[in-house]
């Protein structure tokens, strides 16, 4: 078995973090995202999608962030609630596009 890093790591780039919530792929079709400092990105498609994903490292804050989502979900926010709610609470630039630009 691998330390606790290696099964973070493991879970933060699979599919589905935990069991229900919002979908995380594919990533295809029109979509919404903010990059952070870090390299982490939450993305949605206001539909089913919603998930965070960091393609350099497990961090703090893709952590953080997948909690948040999952938080939301539980609070019965549709993707597109969800992600306005965590987009007032930061700073950050949102795209548009395609969300295989972020694939």
């Amino acid at each position: 078995m691998g330390n606790f890093e290696d099964k973070m790591d493991s879970q933060a780039e699979s599919a589905v973090w935990v069991d229900g919530g919002y979908e995380a792929v594919p990533l295809i079709g029109p979509g919404r995202w903010m990059t952070f400092p870090d390299g982490t990105i939450i993305y949605t498609d206001d539909d089913t999608k919603l998930f965070a994903k960091n393609d350099e490292s497990f961090t703090y804050g893709l952590m953080e962030a997948i909690l948040a989502i999952e938080n939301l979900w539980k609070a019965g926010k549709t993707a597109t609630e969800a992600f306005e709610t965590l987009r007032g609470n930061i700073p950050v630039p949102v795209a548009s596009g395609d969300l295989s630009e972020i694939a």
